[in-house]
C-alpha cells in the first residue's frame, strides 16, 4: 500500500460534444425567446412615448424630465416613402406616378423643377434574377461572357446572413 493521496486519482470524462440535435433544440428556443423579447420591448417603447409625451409628441428628439435629475429621451422617427395613388391607372408604375408629380411641380413653377430634383432621388439597383440570367448565359456564349465581365465592374456579391429553421413533419392522411 502506497501513501501516495494521488495514486487512485482519474481525470473527469470530458462533457459529450453537443449532438446536431441538441445545438437545433437550444437555438430554437433562443429564438423564440428572442422574438417574443423583441415584440415586447417594442410594444412598451411605444406605450412609454405614448404616455411620456403623448401629443406633444413630434419627430425629432423629445425630453421630459423625470425627477432627481433623470430625464425621458425619445427620438421619434418616421419612415417615408413613395406609393402609387389609389387613383393611378392598374398598370402605372411608381416611376410614371413620380414622373407625373414631378411634371406638374414644373408647371406649377419654374422652383418646382428645382425642388423636385432635390426631393426626388433616382436610384440604380441590380435585378438578380437578371444577373443570375447573364451568368449562365457566359458559360456558353462568348457574347454573354464580354457582357459579363462588363457588368462585374459594378458588381459586388458578398454572402448574407443565413437562414435556419426546423420543418416539422407532414402530417400523415
Amino acid at each position: 500500500m502506497t501513501n501516495d493521496p494521488w495514486a487512485n486519482f482519474t481525470l473527469p470524462a470530458p462533457p459529450p460534444k453537443p449532438t446536431l440535435d441538441d445545438v437545433l433544440m437550444q437555438w430554437q428556443t433562443a429564438k423564440e425567446a428572442l422574438e417574443t423579447a423583441k415584440a415586447a420591448e417594442m410594444n412598451l417603447r411605444k406605450l412609454v412615448v405614448e404616455l411620456g409625451f403623448g401629443e406633444t409628441k413630434h419627430e425629432g428628439t423629445n425630453t421630459k424630465a423625470l425627477g432627481q435629475g433623470y430625464a425621458l429621451k425619445a427620438v421619434v422617427k418616421y419612415n417615408y416613402s413613395l406609393v402609387i395613388p389609389t387613383n393611378a391607372d392598374a398598370d402605372a408604375t411608381l416611376v410614371d406616378e413620380v414622373n407625373k408629380v414631378v411634371d406638374n411641380m414644373t408647371t406649377i413653377s419654374n422652383e418646382g423643377s428645382f425642388l423636385a430634383k432635390d426631393l426626388f432621388k433616382w436610384t440604380v439597383g441590380l435585378v438578380d434574377a437578371e444577373y443570375k440570367k447573364i451568368v449562365t448565359e457566359a458559360k456558353h456564349n462568348e457574347l454573354y461572357k464580354k457582357i459579363l465581365a462588363e457588368v462585374n465592374k459594378v458588381v459586388l456579391i458578398k454572402e448574407g446572413a443565413p437562414t435556419v429553421e426546423i420543418k416539422e413533419p407532414k402530417a400523415k392522411k
